[in-house]
């Protein structure tokens, strides 16, 4: 049986919406904590789908 995060989709997909909901909140504050939140949303956005990669190549080869 396939796992779901052999799929690119997935990978993107989980960091796009996770990123989308962290700038949302982040959009309701201001000063330095409004940029944390965004700091952290573009982190999502750029890391996460390379650890979701990671963990699909792992459960491919155990």
């Amino acid at each position: 049986m396939s796992s779901p995060l052999e799929r690119p989709i997935v990978h993107y997909g989980i960091g796009v919406m996770s990123a989308l909901l962290l700038a949302s909140v982040g959009l309701l504050l201001d000063g330095t904590i409004q940029l944390v939140f965004f700091g952290i949303a573009a982190f999502e956005l750029i890391v996460l789908p390379q650890i979701l990669k990671t963990v699909a190549a792992g459960e491919a080869t155990d």
